[in-house]
């Protein structure tokens, strides 16, 4: 077993013998025999600014057969935030890297949003954690029209929406890829390049880099993703102020919560509507 001080860096573990439970955490856990992994979140400090007798880690997040448990660290106190949340209950789920640096939000239908930042170092263990809330909150298909116009894998022209493509169609039934916008800048609005792929049970929509910023952005991305089954319909409102721009409102249920992309074509537009309209997503 490695003590928490030995163990502790930017590195996302998942709690087994030689990464046990952060002691100050210890009190608020206990068996469950539904639980498929549990993962501890590390604070957001250099290495060199931590010692032995710090809580050195913000959140464990533990998944379990139908609901998701965040234990959450309060600043200053020994007291740890709670909150479990059923499945049904998650409406959307979005990620966002950018260089080191990515955070996962939870969207809830009550209206309430959990944030989780943690290291890209670590993406590939929060990604097991991601793809079972994905995976428990889509257990209702709902079937959409192909495009009419099929866009395919080799008209993406981006490693990482390729790479994003093929994982999804890995996990899904019936992947599709719906629009794929290029990057396009009308300052001082930046439109940042955007694939949709969908399936028969999930939409994921990708925008890449997520702010206009050369320099640090370059390489960062966000991924929303959504059940079909939350996607209750969409609001498309065209700028007033630049020709050729849209805004796409994705309405999710409960009423409470709702994500947005921006888009500069008709047909990009027209798709959005024929596949996603209400009628569709009843």
């Amino acid at each position: 077993m490695i003590s928490e001080y030995d163990a502790f860096g930017p590195w996302v573990y998942e709690i087994d013998e030689d990464h046990p439970l952060p002691r100050l955490f210890v009190p608020y856990i206990h068996p469950d025999p539904d639980r498929t992994i549990m993962v501890k979140v590390p604070r957001q400090i250099d290495r060199q600014d931590a010692n032995p007798d710090m809580d050195l880690y913000d959140y464990v997040m533990a998944v379990s057969k139908d609901y998701l448990t965040i234990y959450g660290r309060t600043e200053g106190s020994q007291v740890v935030r709670v909150i479990s949340v059923k499945y049904e209950d998650v409406v959307a789920v979005t990620i966002k890297n950018v260089l080191l640096s990515s955070e996962v939000t939870i969207m809830l239908i009550s209206g309430e949003t959990i944030v989780v930042p943690f290291n890209r170092i670590s993406f590939d263990v929060m990604q097991k954690v991601i793809l079972a809330i994905r995976t428990n909150a889509a257990k209702h298909p709902v079937e959409f029209p192909d495009p009419v116009d099929k866009i395919t894998v080799d008209d993406l022209h981006d490693t990482t929406f390729v790479n994003l493509y093929n994982e999804f169609a890995a996990q899904s039934d019936k992947a599709r890829i719906g629009i794929h916008q290029n990057y396009i800048l009308m300052p001082p609005v930046y439109i940042p390049a955007t694939v949709c792929f969908y399936s028969t049970e999930e939409l994921e929509v990708v925008e890449k880099p997520v702010d206009y910023d050369p320099s640090t952005n370059k390489y960062g991305y966000k991924i929303t993703y959504v059940a079909l089954r939350n996607l209750t319909g969409i609001e498309v409102i065209e700028s007033k102020k630049y020709d050729r721009l849209y805004k796409v409102v994705f309405k999710l249920r409960g009423g409470k919560q709702d994500f947005s992309i921006n888009v500069s074509t008709v047909d990009t537009v027209a798709f959005f509507k024929e596949v996603f309209s209400a009628e569709h997503t009843k």
